[in-house]
């Protein structure tokens, strides 16, 4: 009788997702967004804590590209307090979202939004 050979099977583990940090931050600190963006073929998950100062609001704005193209947007919003955001944001075509502009604005009750601080955010990192 041949012998038979006896395979055993190995776990199929995941390519690990890109994950790439941004902080973005206005004064010593009064306004402040932090976090990170987590890419998957199609889609991009961001999770973010955005601080503004007593009496004032702060927001967070992210723009979605694939390639030169703005495919979405999404905006959260912080008043006198640091408030914690989670979202997915999916492209279904080839390559997905491919770069992320993330911008922080402050405002009062009196006053437009002010641009304060931003990042341009892709697989590779953010500049």
């Amino acid at each position: 009788m041949a012998a038979i050979p006896f395979f055993v099977a190995q776990p199929v583990h995941a390519a690990t997702n890109p994950r790439t940090h941004y902080s973005l931050s206005y004064g010593t600190g009064e306004y402040t967004l932090k976090g990170n963006l987590i890419w998957y073929d199609r889609t991009v998950q961001v999770g973010a804590s955005l601080k503004a100062t007593e009496d004032n609001c702060a927001m967070a704005e992210y723009r979605f590209f694939h390639g030169s193209s703005q495919v979405g947007e999404a905006k959260r919003v912080s008043c006198s307090r640091t408030k914690g955001h989670g979202f997915r944001r999916q492209y279904d075509q080839p390559g997905g979202v491919t770069r992320v502009a993330v911008s922080l604005y402050q405002s009062n009750k009196n006053s437009d939004w002010t641009l304060l601080d931003s990042a341009d955010c892709t697989r590779a990192g953010c500049r």
